[in-house]
C-alpha cells in the first residue's frame, strides 16, 4: 500500500476504507481450520489467539506464519522498489 501511496500520493481515504473492509476478515479467523493455512495472516492470527487464550504452541503453524511473513515482506519490498523506479522514471518523486 505504501508503494501505491508513493505513486498516487492522495489515497489516504482509500487506505482507511481498505482497512475497515479487512477488519471482518481478521475477526472471522476465530476457528482455525487446516484449509485456512494459505490465507494471508491466518496462521499468525491463530497463534496470537492461542497465546492470548493459553492454548498449546503449534510449531508447524508458527513455521508457516514465519514463512508467510518473510514472503509477504519480500513481495512488499519488491513492489516498493518497482514503484520507486517507476516514480523516478516519470519524474514525479520531486513533487512531494
Amino acid at each position: 500500500m505504501g508503494s501505491l501511496g508513493l505513486f498516487f500520493k492522495r489515497i489516504d481515504n482509500f487506505f482507511i476504507i481498505l482497512q475497515f473492509t479487512l477488519l471482518p476478515y481478521f475477526l472471522s479467523l476465530s476457528h482455525w481450520q487446516p484449509s485456512m493455512a494459505y490465507l494471508p495472516f491466518a496462521p499468525g492470527a491463530h497463534l496470537v489467539r492461542l497465546g492470548l487464550t493459553g492454548g498449546a504452541f503449534d510449531r508447524e503453524v508458527f513455521l508457516l506464519a514465519l514463512l508467510q511473513g518473510v514472503l509477504l515482506f519480500a513481495v512488499g519490498l519488491w513492489a516498493m522498489a518497482a514503484m520507486y523506479r517507476l516514480v523516478r522514471r516519470k519524474g514525479i518523486l520531486g513533487r512531494f
